[in-house]
């Protein structure tokens, strides 16, 4: 008996009856009591609850991984916040449902096979509500890896997705932490899209399939950076044999192994000193001014720069080829590919020092004082190349200190000492 209404059971064994709850008009708890044909009862009462209908009203979302591991969330009503409430995925059930309100019941789903899954709820694993709600399992696609994984703050960055099974009926999105943008189906391994415009900083990338789940191998990360500026380079200039370091100066720089330097047409890898100091190998060019530019991650950065290229300078002869130790005589150097330009100094053995330009082919210099013995004399214009080195000897300079006799007839012919000094 359910408090009131009789429900005929049927006996099982000495301690089993299988009854059918009777209709009711109302909800709410009922006492249960076992009886027999001579409506003698037992004392002991069980109590069954009585609810309303439950339904279910939507499903999201309705496309879900074959994998599991989801969550998904049941819309309806009469959802009761029972440990015993259960949700079903084509008779499967799912025993950590977490009721959130009468209206709102969220779960986990299990592995599945692939196609339609129909979705069922019950308050007691007996009595389930058929809905006419199915989810459809699919492969889900996986994301591996994003090139490149940074850009500017501007956006506008071509992203490349790669991972596997992409489906060519799904819609999908790049999400950069909560900023989303579309993305293009290459194929099912590829996905492009353009970076957004945001702050610098690193932001969480992910990929939502609209009709797809999908996974992502491992958390991956695209890092917005302020925009790379140029302040200056050195030298800004050097021989069309190229082969020497130029060191750029700037703001926001950032290791890249796509980062280059461009002369016009020409590039070199950059080496990544600091966030404000880059250095690249100037390569061989042709001779006058070139525009040079970098590039971060496929974005041209120029800041109007200009590096000249000159013809190589080579040193032919220095004269005199000697000098005095203190120094201080004015040389001569020959060559070729002399420039007027005040970046032009010789180097005297490890001392640098200015040049006079003549001609192209001729440049004077004031000798510095040397310890006796011999240097290289070599030519640079930017400090960072040099010309070859020509010999050059410093000699001490021999001065009389005693003759004698110190007089003698104008005749000459006599013999006179001569002591040296230096």
């Amino acid at each position: 008996m359910f408090g009131s209404d009789f429900s005929e059971g049927t006996f099982v064994s000495s301690s089993l009856i299988v009854c059918t709850s009777p209709p009711v008009n109302h909800e709410g708890p009922a006492s249960v009591q076992i009886g027999d044909s001579y409506s003698r009862f037992s004392d002991i009462q069980s109590i069954f609850l009585y609810h309303l209908p439950i339904l279910i009203s939507k499903v999201v979302p309705t496309v879900i991984s074959s994998y599991g591991w989801e969550n998904i969330v049941i819309h309806g009503s009469n959802f009761l916040p029972l440990d015993t409430l259960v949700v079903s995925f084509e008779g499967r059930e799912v025993l950590n449902t977490s009721w959130i309100s009468s209206s709102l019941v969220r779960v986990i789903t299990p592995p599945q096979e692939l196609g339609l899954a129909r979705v069922e709820i019950s308050s007691n694993s007996v009595d389930w509500i058929n809905s006419n709600f199915s989810v459809s399992v699919v492969l889900p696609f996986r994301v591996t890896k994003l090139i490149p994984s940074d850009g500017p703050v501007l956006g506008g960055t071509n992203v490349t997705v790669s991972g596997h099974n992409f489906s060519l009926d799904s819609t999908f999105l790049c999400c950069f932490d909560k900023i989303t943008v579309p993305a293009d189906l290459v194929d099912n391994s590829t996905l492009n899209c353009f970076s957004p415009s945001a702050t610098a900083g690193s932001f969480k990338f992910t990929v939502l399939g609209v009709e797809q789940p999908g996974l992502v191998d491992s958390e991956l990360f695209f890092v917005f950076r302020a925009d790379p500026v140029i302040n200056s380079i050195m030298p800004s200039m050097g021989s069309t044999t190229g082969g020497f370091g130029l060191q750029i100066f700037g703001l926001n720089f950032f290791a890249s192994t796509s980062a280059r330097c461009r002369f016009r047409d020409a590039s070199v890898s950059v080496n990544y000193l600091s966030s404000t100091l880059l250095q690249c190998v100037v390569p061989p060019g042709k001779a006058g001014p070139t525009s040079f530019a970098m590039s971060f991650s496929m974005r041209h950065v120029s800041n109007k720069h200009i590096f000249t290229y000159t013809d190589p300078i080579v040193l032919f002869e220095v004269q005199p080829s000697l000098g005095p130790i203190h120094g201080g005589d004015t040389i001569t150097l020959m060559g070729s590919g002399f420039i007027e330009s005040e970046a032009v100094h010789a180097m005297v053995g490890q001392v640098l020092v200015d040049s006079t330009f003549i001609t192209a082919g001729v440049l004077k210099i004031v000798l510095p004082a040397q310890p006796a013995g011999s240097v290289l004399i070599s030519v640079t214009a930017n400090e960072f190349e040099y010309s070859n080195g020509i010999l050059f000897d410093y000699v001490p300079v021999i001065y009389p200190s005693i003759i004698v006799p110190s007089k003698g007839p104008s005749r000459g012919g006599g013999d006179v000492i001569v002591r040296l000094r230096q």
